[in-house]
């Protein structure tokens, strides 16, 4: 590829755990494993979920593609 060209072609996805809750999907950290954030979650924000925490509230477990996240 030449420099100031882009390749056109989407990140591979995986399927991984979100939840549920009132119709809203809680997305796996990218980086904190077993924490979820809602969305428009950013670096400043503090609100994370466990996964006891959402099952408790009554979300429920589906899977989703999304972008691969960190492994730590």
């Amino acid at each position: 590829m030449s420099q100031g060209t882009w390749e056109n072609t989407p990140n591979e996805t995986v399927m991984q755990r979100t939840f549920m809750l009132y119709g809203i999907r809680y997305l796996p950290h990218y980086q904190r494993l077993g924490q979820f954030v809602s969305p428009g979650y950013d670096k400043y924000s503090t609100t994370h979920y466990g996964t006891h925490e959402l099952v408790s509230a009554g979300a429920v477990e589906e899977l989703y593609p999304l972008w691969s996240r960190a492994s730590l």
